[in-house]
């Protein structure tokens, strides 16, 4: 029979800080809102969603207060007692109805999105927020992932098709970025609200990588070129200015799809001279099919 292993011996916290510590066990955003680790996966890698870990009360009381060492999880998805770590940070002020200032500890960075542990909540009702001298003794480890959470594999060029949030969540990724910025391309972006398409090509310093990720942030490329003048898709950019659309929009219905890659070095003129074949193919220039003005 194995021996369990507690949280307190694999991050080795010191139990002189034990006492000002809080443990905070996150699960929702609200009744009947998106669950935290929903949350936290839609962000971006760089800048992850961990505020909904540092509200400063619980109706009148506060939850922290300043010098306290906040160890956060979110709860899976699927699970009533399994967490993710995903901050260890230091208060620095607690105001009155807000989310605390905080200052992450760097030293756990290497267990944040890869250490689960089981730990059963009790009856506490909708508290999330506990002295971390409570569960110290009941917060076991179950895995250590070899990679953060929430991250897939690359499945190559020729199944390379993704909705928005999965694109966001693990383009940065060093087993995504490799390959995407290592290659020119043609690909097409379906609105699967609509049947629309959009054919667009790479050829710039960062490949297909620098493109996609630049429609993840803005929706569009600013440095786009079409018939060789420089601006962005016209009606890509009207969807991002709509204010009944916007990015939201896009984020739930926009997929991203490499059609065709070519070498690194191949020319401008011979990447775009496919992407133009492309559209033909697909017909989506000025029509009903379509979101290339071009």
């Amino acid at each position: 029979m194995s021996k369990e292993i507690f949280l307190k011996d694999v991050l080795r916290i010191d139990p002189e800080i034990i006492p000002n510590s809080k443990i905070v066990l996150n699960m929702t955003l609200g009744k009947g809102k998106e669950s935290c680790i929903d949350a936290w996966l839609k962000s971006d890698r760089n800048n992850r969603n961990v505020e909904f870990t540092f509200w400063s009360n619980y109706g009148k009381q506060k939850n922290f207060r300043e010098g306290n060492i906040v160890f956060g999880f979110a709860r899976l998805n699927g699970y009533n007692n399994r967490y993710l770590l995903i901050t260890v940070s230091k208060i620095t002020h607690v105001p009155d109805y807000a989310h605390c200032d905080y200052e992450p500890l760097e030293e756990y960075n290497g267990f944040l999105g890869r250490l689960i542990i089981e730990v059963e909540k009790g009856n506490a009702f909708a508290r999330y927020v506990f002295n971390l001298s409570r569960y110290i003794g009941k917060c076991i480890v179950v895995q250590i992932l070899q990679t953060e959470y929430g991250t897939t594999p690359f499945p190559g060029y020729d199944n390379a098709s993704f909705d928005f949030n999965t694109l966001k969540r693990n383009i940065d990724y060093d087993e995504w970025m490799y390959p995407l910025s290592s290659v020119n391309g043609v690909y097409m972006i379906f609105d699967s609200s609509n049947g629309k398409k959009y054919i667009g090509s790479a050829y710039g310093s960062q490949g297909i990588y620098g493109r996609w990720k630049a429609y993840l942030e803005n929706g569009f490329d600013a440095s786009e070129e079409e018939s060789g003048i420089y601006y962005p898709n016209k009606q890509l950019k009207r969807i991002v200015n709509d204010p009944e659309k916007g990015m939201k929009y896009i984020e739930k219905n926009f997929n991203y799809t490499i059609l065709e890659v070519l070498p690194f070095n191949s020319h401008k003129d011979t990447v775009i001279h496919r992407e133009q074949y492309w559209k033909r193919v697909m017909n989506t220039i000025n029509s009903p099919f379509g979101y290339n003005s071009n």
